[in-house]
């Protein structure tokens, strides 16, 4: 079987999204334009020649008569096909969705909104059998000559006018109050679609209870489904941090302090939540790229040579690299700069690519600062840890030098407030 191409798909499909209309038009101009108005002509022609002697007052009251009935199957047509395409539409849908990998590109037109569609019908079938009634009685009133026909005319006029005028108050009623719960529905959805994931208030008790009911639950089951993906991933960064550690003893847990200290200095820094988050996933992976450092430099006791050293300046590089050769989500992706540039100085000395001041990327200047602490606070094999106070001292004096000045000044205040509570805790202890 041929497989048709996209462009015949939509063609299809703007097809059959009309094809109710066009039944509207058929009837209109077949039955109508091309019975009804022809067969009047001619019996006015009939009249004219002396071959029938009715009044060419019926001729009016049967061209309205025709409209009518013409109008009312159209009306219905229009339903009925409204049914009849749905077939159509789910398969033209299923086999545009099949030849876009899954994504539906087809452009639904509306051709006749819902408040249209109720503000016609609802009209339609108001005046409809007070119209049909009358052209009967006007008819009854020809064959009997009744003497008050012109003020009947009139009367019946007032009527169809203020029927009118009912018919319309109450469709407008009637479409405000169907189109206020589907508009809040259409919000809500779009809100979804945006990835603002919030329920909706459900003041209704007909149909539309349910309808709302069940997007509030599409939308509980959306957060708990994303907060167990949240969570599945968090646990795997930490985990990936984990294994990296261990892989040298004396790093043992050095990312999992680094992502804390990271998050502490974007949380007084103001950053957004979700930045937050980034910064956090970051941090845990920022030394991902010494997975390609030999064990024989990484995990050498004693002074690396230069070319040892330029070995392992290019962990950074390696880290970014596993993530930027594969098919990232830009989630992922976002994680790249503080792998990539935690080791830049703010003063341009640094590595891999010798940025400097806020050129540097935010991830990248604030994970330095993390990082740097960790490791001068950590035992290491070629020396003992420092002290909380002098590794503070020590990025009090690389201000904006080695580190971004305000990163810098935010981490030694919340150290030294931490030093501080640690201090009176044990002179209470004492």
């Amino acid at each position: 079987m041929d497989i048709p191409s996209i462009e015949l798909v939509n063609r299809a499909y703007s097809t059959a999204q009309v094809y109710p209309i066009k039944a509207v038009y058929r009837l209109l101009s077949a039955h109508f334009l091309g019975i009804s108005v022809p067969g009047i002509s001619l019996t006015a022609l009939f009249i004219y020649l002396n071959l029938l002697t009715i009044p060419y007052s019926y001729l009016l009251l049967a061209l309205l008569g025709a409209l009518l009935i013409t109008s009312m199957h159209a009306l219905i047509e229009y339903f009925l096909s409204l049914n009849a395409i749905k077939p159509v539409i789910n398969h033209i849908t299923v086999t545009s969705n099949r030849l876009n990998s899954h994504t539906n590109t087809l452009k639904t037109g509306i051709f006749l909104r819902m408040r249209t569609k109720i503000l016609i019908s609802f009209i339609f079938l108001t005046i409809f059998p007070v119209m049909l009634s009358g052209i009967v009685l006007l008819a009854k009133s020809y064959e009997t000559n009744f003497s008050f026909l012109k003020d009947f005319i009139w009367t019946a006029v007032f009527f169809v006018i203020i029927l009118l005028l009912i018919a319309l108050g109450g469709a407008l009623l009637l479409t405000s109050n169907l189109q206020e719960p589907i508009e809040e529905l259409k919000t809500g959805m779009l809100a979804v679609k945006n990835g603002k994931l919030e329920t909706i208030e459900n003041p209704y008790s007909d149909e539309f209870s349910h309808l709302f009911s069940g997007f509030n639950h599409m939308v509980d089951a959306i957060k708990e489904h994303d907060q167990k993906n949240e969570d599945l991933l968090n646990n795997i960064f930490t985990m990936l941090a984990a294994t990296l550690d261990a892989r040298d003893p004396y790093t043992a847990g050095h990312s999992i302090r680094v992502a804390k200290y990271a998050g502490l200095i974007g949380a007084k820094a103001g950053l957004a939540p979700a930045q937050l988050d980034q910064l956090r996933k970051s941090a845990l992976v920022h030394d991902i790229g010494k997975i390609g450092i030999k064990d024989a430099i990484l995990l050498k006791t004693g002074k690396l040579t230069d070319h040892e050293f330029n070995q392992i300046k290019q962990h950074p590089v390696i880290g970014a690299g596993i993530f930027e050769q594969y098919n990232m989500t830009n989630e992922l992706l976002s994680l790249v700069p503080g792998i990539k540039y935690h080791h830049e100085r703010f003063d341009g000395k640094g590595y891999p690519e010798g940025l400097a001041g806020e050129n540097i990327p935010l991830f990248g200047r604030i994970i330095a600062v993390a990082d740097a602490y960790d490791a001068m606070t950590s035992d290491r094999t070629y020396r003992n840890s420092m002290s909380p106070q002098e590794a503070i001292s020590i990025l009090r004096d690389g201000k904006g030098t080695q580190w971004d000045p305000e990163f810098a000044q935010l981490f030694i205040d919340l150290q030294e407030k931490e030093l501080e509570r640690l201090n009176q805790n044990s002179q209470i202890a004492w």
